[in-house]
């Protein structure tokens, strides 16, 4: 869609996608490995460390388009939050009465 209103914007919102993916494709890699609470803590607080650096690092050093850029952040993080704060629950499993 930003790629319509300007190639800069659309550069930008890829951007945002990579600032946003990369650090999570890290954690469900990290996650996918070990169950330890302790680990899962740490490795969270490195994905929002690695998240702040890459959106440095776009905007001092690629220098973005702040609205292209922003406005995709923005609407993957509330994707994020969408999904979690969908309330659908797992139905418990039927159980089998065979009587």
């Amino acid at each position: 869609m930003f790629f319509l209103i300007k190639p800069a914007a659309g550069t930008s919102a890829v951007m945002a996608f990579m600032t946003v993916i990369l650090p999570t494709m890290y954690y469900a890699w990290f996650q996918a490995r070990t169950f330890n609470a302790a680990r899962a803590l740490a490795h969270g607080v490195i994905k929002m460390v690695l998240t702040v650096v890459l959106m440095v690092v776009c905007i001092a050093v690629v220098g973005i388009d702040p609205v292209g850029y922003f406005v995709t952040f923005a609407a993957m993080q509330f994707g994020y939050l969408a999904r979690t704060d969908s309330g659908q629950t797992r139905a418990p499993a039927a159980k089998n009465k065979t009587a």
